[in-house]
């Protein structure tokens, strides 16, 4: 419901305030909203600086962004989007990451501190994409299940082979309550989890500005 939406989102953004810090680089920020994949690795040499924070910071690991921007209500693509490197990330060291799937992106160092707020930042602000898309995961294995496959044979169809009425019905409450039972109860607990360590995130790590 649309009341269910408006309370995520509140939990989502108050999780999301609770994590960052008045150090935070408004150009990393950015690319954070931005690219809903991302990939931590170890560097083969330590830098010693976050780009995060942008401070001095002994790095041992970098991240690299990337996938498509997109609307964070609507959820859509934004076909208009750029990714190349800006002036601004060249003149600040940013390096540029092109991910198999072609899409360009970005790699920079973290510091260790700056990486437990950054991930949970990040997991944050992409959860309804993600969720959204592990749902549609979720539901076709379902719809590929045999005994769904039955129901949907012997279901009441129109002419372009949909279901309808009661048996539309049935077919969508099992789908329904067979992700309630597993998807949805797994990623809602997973979230709660990470809003609950938000808010506890400066006691964790030990605040730094």
């Amino acid at each position: 419901t649309r009341n269910a939406i408006t309370i995520l989102n509140r939990n989502l953004d108050e999780g999301v305030g609770n994590v960052q810090t008045g150090s935070w680089q408004h150009i990393l920020k950015e690319r954070l909203n931005i690219h809903p994949c991302l990939i931590t690795q170890m560097l083969e040499v330590k830098k010693h600086k976050c780009f995060l924070c942008g401070r001095r910071r002994h790095c041992s690991d970098e991240i690299l962004l990337f996938g498509k921007k997109y609307n964070h209500n609507s959820l859509k693509t934004d076909k208009s989007a750029k990714y190349e490197l800006t002036d601004e990330e060249e003149a600040e060291g940013y390096k540029q990451y092109e991910a198999d799937d072609g899409s360009i992106g970005i790699r920079v160092a973290i510091g260790p501190h700056c990486l437990q707020r950054l991930l949970i930042y990040h997991e944050l602000r992409h959860y309804k994409l993600q969720c959204y898309n592990d749902l549609g995961e979720a539901m076709e294995r379902i719809k590929q299940q045999k005994t769904f496959q039955k129901k949907i044979e012997k279901a009441v169809k129109d002419k372009k082979g949909r279901p309808l009425g009661k048996d539309l019905d049935e077919l969508t409450n099992i789908v329904f309550e067979k992700l309630k039972e597993g998807h949805i109860q797994v990623s809602f607990k997973h979230v709660t989890g990470l809003i609950k360590r938000s808010k506890h995130i400066d006691m964790e790590l030990g605040y730094r500005d």
